[in-house]
């Protein structure tokens, strides 16, 4: 675990106070690192079973309260990777119109949405 221990980035060893665990359940931790040297933060993904402990490691611009608020939503369900395809399907603009419209479906029809 000493590699876990330690900034990806500039390889400074993490402080204690610089490591925050969000969630342990069903031998799952996840935790939030900033490293005090570079201020590059991470979010780790932990999980032990019978063969060892397994642990991916994701560079990250989330401070750790951003980190908290997005990891505490509920997660992506297949039902809402089925309703986005659809959507997407009928979607008719450029990549750029997608990224910055505000429309919301629910309200009106979306101009590029083929018929």
């Amino acid at each position: 675990m000493e590699n876990v221990m330690r900034c990806p980035l500039c390889d400074k060893i993490y402080q204690q106070a610089d490591i925050v665990m969000f969630e342990e359940q069903g031998g799952r931790t996840t935790f939030h690192m900033t490293c005090r040297h570079c201020m590059t933060s991470a979010i780790l993904f932990s999980a032990a079973g019978k063969f060892g402990i397994v642990s991916v490691g994701i560079m990250t611009d989330l401070d750790r309260m951003e980190a908290s608020r997005i990891l505490a939503r509920d997660a992506v369900s297949a039902d809402h990777v089925i309703d986005m395809h659809a959507q997407l399907r009928k979607y008719n603009g450029t990549v750029k119109e997608l990224l910055t419209m505000t429309v919301n479906s629910n309200d009106r029809k979306n101009p590029h949405d083929k018929d």
